[in-house]
């Protein structure tokens, strides 16, 4: 009986928590919609000027549609996607020949920074994505974790072939020079923080941000990084949304601006807890 009473004390403990979290994380979103939205409430001319945006990147994308690209594990690479593969790394790797030069760029100004970034993964086949899924759920069983557990752990991390952004030749697994190990702690290294306050200018984002798994589908991966191009790089890193978000938006109906404003308030949010 007390132990029973013990648990549904708990589980009542609990929801207030929940309860608590979500009102503060509502108090957070009001704050920053209050502070994109002007004193003088004119929030029409912020919304038009932020999907005039869109607008234009819309017109600049459709130069090159495939750079934006969604894959996740959703939305598959379709069959007839041409990665256009170019070697580089002494011909030991291959990327998308449109992120050759701006990759070569990015590592090149860091290293007249000081910092040494190594491009550790770019395009991998389906075989090679299957053979990293293989090895890390062996890993996880080889520590004792549960078929089931070992499969959720891999697939928090990596994706089924055929749904990595990797087979686009778009993606770059960066890892600094210091610390070799791909997980959380690369955030912590100068170089990383350098590379994602400056991957932008470069067309790249933060593939899998902190705080947004339930939309990327994706673990927390600070070494991840995804080629959109500059101006798209930059409208997503500013306004605190990702890929998915974009996307959306730009299939969104024109006069939704409030799909943009909502996903900002979001971002913003989401943004400010995690940091």
């Amino acid at each position: 009986m007390g132990k029973r009473f013990t648990k549904k004390k708990r589980k009542k403990k609990t929801s207030i928590i929940i309860i608590v979290l979500e009102i503060v994380l509502l108090l957070v979103a009001i704050f920053f919609l209050l502070k994109i939205v002007p004193k003088n409430n004119d929030s029409d001319v912020v919304l038009f000027s932020k999907c005039s945006i869109i607008e234009n990147l819309m017109a600049e994308s459709e130069l090159n549609s495939d750079q934006l690209i969604l894959v996740n594990k959703e939305h598959a690479v379709p069959d007839n996607y041409d990665a256009d593969l170019v070697s580089f790394g002494n011909n030991k790797q291959k990327a998308n020949s449109m992120i050759i030069s701006p990759m070569n760029t990015m590592v090149s100004d860091a290293k007249a920074k000081g910092y040494v970034l190594n491009v550790v993964s770019a395009y991998r086949s389906n075989e090679l994505q299957q053979k990293l899924i293989d090895q890390d759920y062996q890993e996880y069983i080889d520590k004792g974790y549960s078929k089931e557990e070992a499969l959720k752990n891999t697939y928090d991390y990596l994706m089924p072939p055929g749904y990595s952004e990797h087979h686009t030749g778009l993606a770059l697994d960066i890892l600094c020079d210091e610390n070799e190990e791909m997980d959380a702690t690369q955030a912590n290294e100068a170089g990383n923080k350098w590379m994602l306050q400056n991957c932008t200018k470069y067309g790249f984002i933060l593939r899998y941000p902190k705080g947004f798994e339930d939309i990327t589908g994706c673990k927390y991966e600070p070494w991840h990084l995804r080629y959109v191009g500059t101006p798209v790089a930059e409208f997503i890193t500013s306004n605190n949304i990702t890929f998915e978000d974009f996307v959306e938006i730009l299939q969104a109906d024109k006069s939704q601006s409030a799909v943009l404003l909502a996903k900002i308030i979001r971002g913003a949010a989401i943004t400010a807890i995690n940091k």
